[in-house]
């Protein structure tokens, strides 16, 4: 049911919940799933265990991460931690769908469980900027929060006592990155940012292994090589993406398809759509900031041309 990861317990699954013990009846909640469910898994753990208060701290708002809030809130009246930029989304989830959706009334699709959580409070709001820690205290355990942004707007890790690096979808396995072809990321700027900052905590000598929220726990030379292997993926959909736009695939939404083909990504559904639109203009963002491409609107649109 779990498994002993340093200092935590890690539930394993398609997102990783992970528990640490605060006291022989406190614990602390790190994400909690996709739903209900997950919420129902994690409070038969902690019962099983003892433990008979708990907290919350939410890496971000994505309803994988955050599915369980509610159904662990009712039951164990958990304070819930997350960054104050994420706060929103958590509270009125269906915001979700109307961001990736432009601020419109979304469609259909856009409004189903893969986006919607039930809403949940965030009692305590972290405020930090990209690369900012914080030591917060839980019970007389100090962790070490760190601000990882770019993958969503306020992402968090978190660092426990004894140096295990909790890193959320700030970096994904091959298997995921294979599977769904781009990364999702709000901005990239920050997703790279983040990224290299992460490398820099794992050559600074206080991390002793990572736990991303998705894949096997790692030694510090793979969770080295997974990131620098995201990292050039980002450089590797930036080139791909100029060569399209060369080709006269210069339409956001045509580019989306584009690279979902590129990458032979079998799954097509609207959501699938969406979920690679939204990188695609982050990092269309980003290429426009660095002089790579220029926006233009014309009578078919809003068009891209490669510099």
């Amino acid at each position: 049911m779990y498994q002993r990861v340093k200092d935590v317990l890690m539930l394993p699954g398609a997102v990783n919940i992970f528990v640490l013990p605060l006291s022989r009846s406190k614990a602390l909640i790190i994400d909690t799933g996709s739903d209900k469910e997950s919420g129902r898994k994690i409070f038969k753990t902690l019962s099983s265990l003892g433990f008979s208060e708990a907290s919350i701290l939410n890496t971000h708002h994505h309803t994988d991460h955050i599915g369980g809030n509610s159904y662990l809130q009712g039951k164990l009246e958990a304070q819930i931690y997350a960054d104050a930029k994420e706060a929103c989304f958590i509270e009125h989830p269906y915001l979700e769908s109307f961001a990736i959706y432009g601020l419109a009334e979304p469609l259909t699709e856009l409004k189903g469980k893969g986006l919607l959580a039930k809403p949940s409070l965030v009692n305590n709001k972290i405020s930090l900027r990209g690369g900012e820690e914080l030591n917060l205290d839980f019970s007389g355990v100090e962790l070490r929060v760190v601000s990882i942004p770019g993958h969503s707007i306020g992402q968090l890790g978190v660092i426990t006592p004894k140096g295990l690096f909790i890193t959320a979808d700030a970096f994904f396995s091959e298997a995921v990155l294979s599977k769904y072809g781009v990364p999702f990321h709000s901005d990239t700027e920050k997703y790279l940012d983040s990224l290299k900052g992460i490398l820099g905590c794992l050559n600074g000598g206080k991390v002793e292994a990572v736990a991303p929220s998705h894949g096997s726990p790692l030694e510090i030379g793979e969770a080295e090589t997974l990131i620098k292997l995201n990292i050039s993926k980002v450089f590797e959909i930036g080139n791909l993406i100029v060569s399209a736009v060369r080709k006269g695939v210069n339409r956001m939404d045509s580019l989306a398809s584009y690279l979902l083909n590129c990458y032979s990504v079998e799954r097509r559904s609207i959501l699938q759509f969406y979920l690679t639109i939204v990188p695609v203009r982050a990092m269309i963002s980003y290429m426009e900031r660095k002089g790579r491409v220029k926006c233009e609107v014309k009578d078919e649109g809003l068009t891209l041309k490669a510099l």
